[in-house]
């Protein structure tokens, strides 16, 4: 339905996700930025499988699998948070939404995103302000017995 309503040079970028209660994920990634799994050890990676939404009539689009340890944090971005720029002119990018994360990993999920949306606000510029939209979706994986 994309590629028949929309011109050739438009596109839809799309994460799907279904989180099992105790870790699993199942996710579809066509063409969006990476999710992270971030834990006290590394990071991990959710990349791509399947290009973009929209210039193709029929894309081949695979699921991914992965496990989010408890303790770790999911993090779902737009590129419009790695894309800003640092004060002294370099780029912000994932290694800087990564850092991010890790200073606040102790603070509850709402309280990591108002974090990051602080931090990332103020590298903005009077000309990029509002150019790309920015999202940020963080969802910790911690016990609860309850």
């Amino acid at each position: 339905m994309l590629n028949r309503t929309t011109f050739s040079t438009r596109f839809v970028s799309v994460f799907y996700a279904e989180l099992h209660r105790k870790g699993g994920l199942l996710y579809a990634n066509a063409g969006h930025t990476s999710g992270l799994i971030i834990t006290e050890d590394g990071v991990t990676q959710l990349d791509p499988t399947g290009p973009i939404m929209g210039p193709l009539p029929d894309i081949p689009l695979e699921r991914g699998y992965a496990n989010i340890p408890e303790g770790a944090i999911l993090a779902l971005y737009t590129d419009g948070i790695t894309e800003r720029v640092n004060p002294d002119g370099t780029p912000f990018e994932e290694a800087g939404l990564i850092e991010q994360i890790q200073l606040h990993r102790h603070r509850s999920a709402s309280e990591i995103v108002w974090q990051v949306f602080d931090h990332v606000r103020k590298l903005e510029h009077e000309s990029d302000m509002f150019e790309d939209d920015m999202t940020l979706v963080i969802l910790k994986h911690e016990d609860r017995t309850d």
